[in-house]
């Protein structure tokens, strides 16, 4: 489906009031939208934006609550028929502001023209015969290596959250999936700043009592060698001179659990535990794993592990250990097939169980990780693992609980479905619980709060 409407803000609620938290003004000129951001949204639609926020979390929920609740957050104004959502086809939707300005005390009606985009596809008739959709082969084994190694979030931020392009190129939503810069404002005087061009926004600062801390945004885990490369040269510089790290992952929506471990690496001085799998297989698996073990009869180093697997995923060194720990895995997904298991038992993706540290740099002073409830699958990991294994403190709100890889197929059919994307596995951390509807639960719990908004909406 193409069918969407959008209406070019965005709020962010707080002790069940909603506040605008970003406006596009290349489309929302302050002569056709004079509020700003930290307005208050009063009703939406003629109706208290709280039932509007309670209809979209019937068509968008996630079963946790809290990324339910963001996630409506996100939607009230960003409709996408693809995501199973109704699109508003009214052409406008009145809306009722209160501005800080007059300390919340008058509210304003206010008229908007939804962005309406129609459907281009038009759908068949629900009697279409099986017979039209088209089959497809077996994937191939490095298709399937590449679809195991993502751990990407759920359908509903595949290109519609994720900088999917609405956003003004000179002032993109800090409060988006994904985004660069985080909202979370500058936490002390600035030392030293990453440039503009830069894969990760960072910085030094000087704390009030004095200490040296450095920061850094990871707003997804869908990087590269260039990725891990420039990622392992700022934890160089922190090691060299900071007393503390702040990470900040909020609004993070997965990607590659190898470039994962490979930002992990760099992080500690001492191997670290990685979480278990249910892994969920198939006959299409089993092929696989067979055609694994023939690929690799021969690899007898480094060069030749390379030369079958690649020289890195994601950023990950590939060594003739990434073929001994391989190897390990397909006959473990072979001698479970052969058992009648569809749903194995526990064990690591790939067979890789720890992660060692990076060869170059170890960045070991402590370190606290920001998270919210719109961190999904890699966003779920990467906490999971550095709480896991005491190497940093969790603070924020739990993680949304996508505790899984997750594959995706798609094929020629005439129903109008695009894609679909199914769970993989399931994970398990080093106390047996699982990731899945879980999370991560920080270690210092923090909701956000009207007095906070403030600060979170207007301090760049």
């Amino acid at each position: 489906s193409t069918e969407s409407a959008l209406l070019n803000f965005t709020v962010k609620g707080a002790e069940g009031r909603y506040f605008i938290a970003h406006i596009d003004r290349e489309k929302l000129s302050e002569t056709a939208f004079p509020f700003q951001v930290g307005d208050e949204l009063i009703k939406f639609g003629g109706q208290p934006v709280e039932e509007a926020i309670e209809q979209i979390k019937t068509e968008t929920s996630q079963g946790v609550a809290p990324t339910d609740q963001a996630l409506a957050e996100l939607f009230l104004t960003r409709r996408f028929r693809a995501n199973g959502m109704t699109v508003p086809r009214d052409q406008t939707v009145m809306l009722t502001f209160a501005t800080k300005s007059s300390n919340f005390d008058k509210q304003t009606d206010f008229q908007l023209h939804w962005r309406y985009t129609p459907e281009a596809v038009t759908s068949m008739s629900e009697n279409t015969p099986s017979s039209w959709l088209s089959s497809t082969s077996v994937p191939s084994f490095q298709t399937q290596i590449e679809g195991v190694q993502m751990l990407g979030g759920p359908s509903l931020l595949r290109s519609n959250l994720v900088n999917e392009g609405e956003e003004p190129k000179n002032e993109p939503n800090p409060r988006g999936v994904g985004t660069k810069k985080s909202y979370i404002p500058a936490l002390g005087p600035k030392i030293w700043e990453s440039a503009e061009d830069s894969k990760f926004h960072a910085y030094i600062f000087r704390s009030e009592g004095g200490k040296i801390v450095g920061y850094i945004r990871i707003h997804h885990y869908g990087g590269n060698i260039e990725w891990v490369e420039e990622f392992v040269t700022v934890m160089k510089r922190f090691e060299e001179t900071t007393d503390s790290l702040v990470t900040d992952q909020i609004n993070d929506p997965g990607g590659s659990v190898f470039y994962l471990y490979a930002l992990v690496s760099a992080l500690t001085d001492t191997a670290v535990h990685t979480p278990l799998h249910h892994l969920k297989i198939t006959s299409a698996d089993v092929k696989t794993a067979h055609g694994i073990l023939e690929a690799l009869t021969f690899v007898r180093n480094d060069e030749d592990s390379q030369s079958v697997l690649g020289q890195n995923w994601g950023g990950y060194p590939v060594t003739y250990q990434t073929t001994e720990f391989i190897r390990h895995w397909a006959h473990f997904v072979i001698a479970e097939w052969n058992a009648g298991s569809t749903l194995t038992r526990p064990t690591h993706i790939y067979g890789v169980d720890k992660i060692n540290p990076h060869k170059d740099v170890n960045y070991t002073k402590p370190i606290l990780l920001l998270v919210n409830s719109l961190d999904f699958s890699g966003g779920d990991f990467f906490p999971a693992i550095l709480q896991d294994n005491k190497r940093a403190k969790i603070f924020g709100t739990r993680t949304a609980g996508a505790g899984g890889y997750v594959l995706g197929t798609a094929y020629p059919n005439a129903l109008g479905l695009e894609y679909f994307s199914y769970t993989g596995s399931l994970a398990k951390r080093v106390n047996d619980q699982p990731i899945e509807s879980l999370g991560v639960t920080p270690d210092i719990n923090y909701e956000l709060t009207v007095k906070d908004l403030p600060c979170l909406l207007y301090t760049s």
